[in-house]
């Protein structure tokens, strides 16, 4: 199941409107309706909130429940955990690694103006 069908599904299981969760989580109601059509991507901020507002952890609407149920007989947390944890980290690097490098760039250009 695609991210964008189960935000779908947990928002309708839970009874909210698209108007509701736009406004929860800050953006415009069309912004929403876009994540949910699969038509925006979602940061890794509103993806947090998002998983917040809904009441699941962020690995349940990136991975399928196979990937998130593999814990052993013991509770101990098995290797679809420690993986998700490692792709959110390689995404939130890469986030920002993108946010500096813009940030770079503007600094690049602001140096040019005042020179």
């Amino acid at each position: 199941m695609e991210v964008a069908d189960k935000i779908r599904k947990l928002r309708v299981q839970k009874g909210y409107s698209q108007e509701y969760l736009a406004d929860r989580l800050g953006i415009s109601q069309k912004t929403y309706s876009n994540i949910e059509a699969g038509k925006s991507r979602l940061d890794i901020r509103l993806l947090d909130d998002l998983a917040e507002v809904l009441e699941v952890g962020v690995e349940e609407l990136l991975f399928s429940d196979k990937t998130i149920n593999q814990v052993n007989k013991d509770n101990a947390v098995g290797y679809g955990y420690v993986e998700t944890l490692h792709i959110l980290s390689e995404k939130l690097i890469e986030q920002y690694e993108k946010r500096i490098e813009l940030l770079e760039k503007e600094i690049e250009n602001l140096k040019k103006q005042i020179n």
